[in-house]
């Protein structure tokens, strides 16, 4: 991993802000009581577009994401069950452990970095909904799209 920003975090909190995808995959999809295969795709998608569109201070950090993003989110996935009312706790809970680590980032990059991380949970959200499966936003996943659950 060659993330500049992560080099005085340990390998456990560097690994935690890279899992941080693929549990707001897991948090917005599954607001609903299920996870539809077009959002976790979708999701994928993203991830893999960000490595080379958008804010170029993050094409590291979306690079190292992409190398294991499926395995996480399969991992996620196990772990946890959808459908059970205690999951949106579990991943609230796992992603806000990661409000400590960014406070030790850059607040510059922080700040990217967390405005990247909303920004996804909004795409994710808006991939099963509205005309031809896109645009709108179910209300239990634009509760949770802010990610009132990080702060730093």
């Amino acid at each position: 991993m060659n993330i500049n920003e992560f080099k005085q975090l340990s390998a456990e909190e560097a690994q935690s802000l890279l899992k941080a995808p693929a549990l707001i995959t897991v948090l917005i999809a599954a607001a609903d009581g299920k996870i539809d295969p077009k959002e976790t795709a979708w999701a994928d998608k993203i991830v893999g577009y960000r490595e080379h569109v958008g804010d170029e201070d993050l094409y590291n950090y979306y690079h190292a994401v992409d190398a294991s993003f499926n395995t996480q989110l399969k991992t996620i996935l196990a772990e946890e069950h959808v459908g059970n009312p205690e999951l949106l706790a579990s991943v609230s809970a796992r992603l806000a452990k990661n409000s400590t680590i960014l406070a030790k980032l850059n607040k510059h990059y922080a700040d990217k970095l967390f405005a990247s991380w909303k920004s996804f949970a909004k795409q994710i959200a808006k991939a099963d909904g509205g005309f031809l499966g896109f645009g709108e936003i179910a209300a239990q996943e634009e509760h949770l799209m802010d990610l009132h659950m990080i702060s730093y």
